[in-house]
């Protein structure tokens, strides 16, 4: 359930969601929200309207580090999705998204995991983990020979 933000709205009592439609970060981050009921306004940030709104001072103020999604809730915003989910899951029990049974919950996570380090094509906005280039329109490849123990 979700409500796109109004001025006319009471947003104190919503969160709100710094999302982009094509994200599959803010993507995650929906559906968590969808099957928790919790309610919460939408902020679209357009990562390709002028040159990438997450790059706005406005934006800025609410994510340093210039991406979405952003989750303004209870007095703090979150980013990260996984933390994102992960506080959800700890602050709202009453609709869990992990299974009770250790071992299930466990495939749960190896599910995520696997979609977290294997990016859908449509998000071309950062290095894929694999070093896929930028010749394949994922964004810039990652050097593992750089990187401490690579």
């Amino acid at each position: 359930v979700y409500r796109w933000r109004c001025s006319c709205l009471d947003t104190m009592n919503h969160p709100i969601l710094y999302s982009y439609w094509r994200s599959s970060c803010s993507w995650r981050v929906r559906i968590a929200m969808n099957l928790k009921e919790i309610p919460y306004d939408i902020k679209p940030i357009s990562l390709i309207k002028s040159g990438g709104e997450q790059h706005c001072n406005e934006y800025r103020e609410v994510n340093p580090m210039e991406q979405v999604p952003a989750l303004q809730i209870d007095g703090h915003t979150l980013i990260e999705s996984v933390a994102i989910m992960h506080y959800l899951e700890e602050t709202r029990p009453q609709r869990p998204l992990l299974p009770q049974d250790v071992h299930k919950r466990q495939g749960a996570r190896n599910s995520r995991d696997h979609l977290l380090w294997h990016p859908a094509p449509a998000e071309p906005h950062r290095a894929h983990p694999c070093g896929r280039g930028e010749e394949e329109g994922v964004g810039p490849a990652l050097d593992y020979t750089r990187l401490p123990g690579g």
